[in-house]
């Protein structure tokens, strides 16, 4: 299979995310299948998170910068979502 035919893992998560707010949405599903959803989606938020956090890194964004987007100090946001093994910035 082509690279161009393979799904875009961005598109994948999003279309996970969709699928997983129409269940916690949809009343006629039990009310703790939709609580399960909800842990779900929040898993798949914080594996979107680590991933733009990444990618925020490698466009050289200080951990300084990103500590403040989360109203948190570098150190607590590298702490997070950093590379326990870089002990750079």
């Amino acid at each position: 299979m082509p690279a161009a035919d393979a799904p875009d893992p961005q598109d994948e998560v999003l279309l996970g995310l969709s699928s997983l707010i129409d269940q916690v949405q949809d009343e006629s599903i039990a009310v703790t299948s939709r609580i399960v959803a909800v842990i779900a989606a929040r898993n798949y938020m914080e594996a979107l998170t680590r991933r733009l956090v990444n990618e925020a890194r490698e466009q050289e964004t200080t951990w300084e910068e990103i500590g403040r987007l989360f109203g948190t100090s570098p150190v607590n946001a590298k702490a997070r979502y950093g590379d326990y093994n870089d002990y750079g910035d």
